[in-house]
């Protein structure tokens, strides 16, 4: 096994393994969700409010699949009542993905207040997650990397149609200027990072001119994601924090939406179980969603 893992808060070593493996096995009959759900119920692994860690678990397993460890059932397949009537359209091309009502590669401008308030539409079934996925390798300049973990995926709005995607996901594990901002111990860290949520893409489609919508769209996704966050992975949302590439953006939009600008981290990243020296550090920002953040993150 090597040296001992800590996935999601819990400390996984030989033992765990051969544990899970065996519990795995015999279980093979199940799908994924009920390994998740029983393997909490086994080891009593439950969140402050009671219910089970069944999203922290199924990152553990898969991310022992990805490591060898074990072999997971298949994924199960959506059946086609998993495509919302209404909101979706079939598309004949070879892709066969499904494309939004409201889809249009035509040019889209003129002032925000012409369109209202932004809308959100979060991402659910599979059809609608590779829809998501294939924009943002189009026109994101990071494209699309598959992600572990609490995401949520949403298409934006404006007075119907599909002006761009936002993306958020788990907080990145440690990192110096955040945590000196919440001024929390590792403890408190550990307990409460699922709390903090980060920005993982953000994308405004090339053909969508209207001054002042990323901005909107930040402080508008802001209240949604707090919504949601608690909603799906029944954990509260205190905090959100995203990284600015500065050689191509200069954060405008987040300190137009009142984002706080912490500095400029190292340019590093965390790949296995070890840090490595990528050589682009980056802008951070922050932006708290109760005041009393710093209370709540660190147990007061």
């Amino acid at each position: 096994m090597g040296r001992i893992q800590t996935i999601r808060g819990r400390r996984i070593g030989a033992a765990e393994i051969s544990e899970i493996q065996h519990f795995v096995e015999e279980n093979s009959q199940h799908n994924r969700s009920w390994l998740s759900r029983e393997l909490c119920r086994r080891w009593e692994w439950r969140q402050a409010n009671g219910r089970l860690k069944e999203v922290a678990c199924r990152e553990l397993l898969l991310r022992l699949e990805r490591q060898g460890y074990l072999r997971l059932p298949p994924r199960q397949r959506e059946g086609s009542n998993d495509k919302r009537q209404g909101s979706w359209v079939s598309y004949t091309g070879k892709s066969g993905v499904f494309l939004p009502r409201g889809f249009s590669h035509d040019p889209l401008e003129g002032p925000l207040g012409d369109y209202g308030e932004a809308q959100f539409e979060l991402m659910q079934s599979r059809a609608e997650r590779k829809f998501w996925n294939i924009e943002i390798e189009r026109y994101h300049y990071l494209g699309y990397r598959p992600t572990s973990g609490p995401s949520l995926k949403y298409l934006i709005y404006l007075k119907g149609r599909v002006v761009g995607c936002l993306g958020w996901g788990a907080a990145v594990w440690k990192l110096t200027l955040r945590d000196a901002y919440i001024g929390w111990d590792p403890s408190s860290m550990e307990r409460h990072l699922n709390s903090v949520v980060n920005n993982v893409r953000f994308l405004i489609l090339p053909w969508v001119k209207v001054r002042y919508l990323a901005s909107h769209v930040l402080a508008v996704g802001a209240r949604q994601v707090r919504t949601d966050w608690q909603r799906l992975y029944a954990t509260p949302a205190y905090l959100l924090e995203t990284f600015v590439d500065t050689s191509r953006f200069l954060g405008t939009c987040y300190r137009a939406a009142n984002w706080v600008y912490l500095g400029r981290t190292r340019g590093m990243s965390k790949r296995g179980l070890s840090f490595y020296v990528h050589g682009q550090p980056k802008d951070l920002y922050v932006y708290p969603l109760v005041n009393d953040f710093r209370e709540r993150l660190s147990d007061g």
